[in-house]
């Protein structure tokens, strides 16, 4: 199973709008290696082989809270 620095369930927003033109936010399982990468998953990976939905780069990015919560700038 991958492992990371950090993991844990956190909301994504989609790419695209859900009804009446607000965007969606959806449960994904990050994991936060210890070279900056972020990956996520649907659900918490069970085998190496695993493959994430999608991945970016922590490196000089930051992370600032809001009222609503935390955003993140990559």
């Amino acid at each position: 199973m991958p492992s990371g620095l950090l993991s844990g369930w956190l909301k994504k927003r989609g790419a695209g709008e859900g009804l009446l033109g607000s965007t969606e936010f959806r449960h994904r399982w990050f994991v936060l290696d210890t070279d900056g990468t972020v990956r996520y998953f649907k659900a918490p990976p069970t085998r190496p082989s695993d493959a994430p939905q999608g991945s970016f780069s922590m490196r000089g990015g930051t992370v600032r809270a809001t009222e609503a919560g935390f955003e993140v700038d990559a």
